[in-house]
């Protein structure tokens, strides 16, 4: 196990290391900036909610529940896992010190995007391309802006889209329950 941990290690600090040489510009990293700002994504997501609510009153509020509990189930997932691995972050290992703590794997902000993005394809699937666009571009740009790692990001996104469908799949059995009961 130690091995297979190793060699994604490796891996990911040769990725960074190309990327640092041969793609990134000023440009790049602007744009990595505002695309990994915390709450970005506010800027889309608070405007679609509140249409859906106009628009489809009860199927928006159990979307709003069954997403709430989700992000809350991957936060939760993700912390414990950051808590228990403390991987420095690609900025720390390129000697760049803002102040960083110890806490890239996994990554949050892939988790809750992609969590956020599962969900919508359950509820409105028309949306949902635009959503996973977003989820893309924020957890790219966390790479870009030397915040995680590529595997960060992968298993951020695999541990959001789980627990997105794992949420979706209890709520719907209780709501089979509660329906034949």
């Amino acid at each position: 196990m130690n091995e297979f941990i190793q060699f994604f290690d490796q891996l990911d600090k040769i990725l960074i290391e190309n990327y640092l040489i041969y793609i990134e510009t000023p440009v790049i990293r602007k744009w990595a900036d505002y695309f990994s700002l915390a709450y970005i994504h506010l800027i889309w997501f608070v405007p679609s909610v509140i249409y859906f609510i106009i628009k489809y009153k009860t199927k928006c509020l159990e979307f709003i529940g069954v997403l709430f509990i989700s992000l809350i189930v991957t936060s939760f997932i993700i912390d414990f896992l950051k808590d228990l691995t403390l991987r420095p972050r690609p900025i720390t290992f390129f000697d760049i010190q803002l102040g960083m703590k110890y806490d890239s794997f996994p990554s949050a902000h892939a988790g809750n995007s992609f969590t956020i993005a599962t969900i919508y394809s359950f509820y409105f699937r028309y949306f949902y391309y635009f959503v996973l666009l977003a989820a893309i571009l924020i957890s790219l740009s966390r790479i870009l802006n030397l915040k995680h790692y590529p595997s960060d990001i992968l298993v951020g996104a695999i541990i959001g889209i789980l627990c997105g469908i794992l949420v979706r799949f209890v709520y719907n059995k209780i709501k089979t329950i509660k329906y034949h009961s």
